[in-house]
């Protein structure tokens, strides 16, 4: 999965909004996406005009994740 989720960040330096990526809601969120890579979520900001991709956090996917 570590594999996995690195070639996921990389390919994200191409383009970081590919693929199911929306902006995350609430004050604690604010500013973040999240990437779907299988159970984990990659939760990220995005740069494009300076092309810098900053990852906060992989979370494993639960009830929990985003509270």
């Amino acid at each position: 999965m570590r594999e996995r989720l690195e070639r996921s960040i990389d390919g994200m330096c191409q383009d970081p909004f590919q693929a199911d990526v929306k902006a995350l809601k609430g004050s604690q969120w604010k500013g973040l996406s999240p990437k779907r890579v299988g159970s984990y979520r990659i939760i990220f900001t995005a740069d494009q005009k300076e092309r810098v991709l900053g990852v906060a956090a992989i979370l494993r996917r639960s009830e929990k994740t985003y509270r």
